[in-house]
């Protein structure tokens, strides 16, 4: 059975800390996952997240399947490669429909 993407989200998160506390989350724009993950926890577009990865170079982005396409060729457009670390899946509480959230570094490529 599959739980809340919120909470499948979060306990990723915890497992495989980022260095930097900020994460940038793309096509999941549940409040709640801000309230788990903590203040500094911004949602944003597949480019935003690519150019805060490429600029704060030790950040990590939450990444949906909808929106994994556009955040690999974001980071591509500039010169760095997209490295998948972990996923999890589970039930979009907005909409009931299933989504894979996946947790992401770049690195210049």
């Amino acid at each position: 059975m599959l739980v809340g993407a919120t909470r499948g989200a979060a306990a990723l998160v915890a497992r495989h800390p980022p260095p930097e506390p900020t994460i940038a989350v793309v096509g999941y724009a549940e409040p709640s996952l801000v309230f788990l993950l903590g203040t500094k926890t911004r949602l944003v577009s597949a480019e935003t997240a690519a150019l805060y990865l490429t600029t704060a170079r030790a950040g990590a982005a939450l990444v949906s399947d909808r929106d994994d396409a556009a955040f690999r060729q974001a980071l591509a457009a500039r010169g760095w490669e997209a490295r998948r670390i972990d996923s999890v899946a589970g039930i979009d509480s907005a909409n009931g429909k299933r989504l894979v959230l996946s947790l992401y570094t770049g690195a210049p490529g």
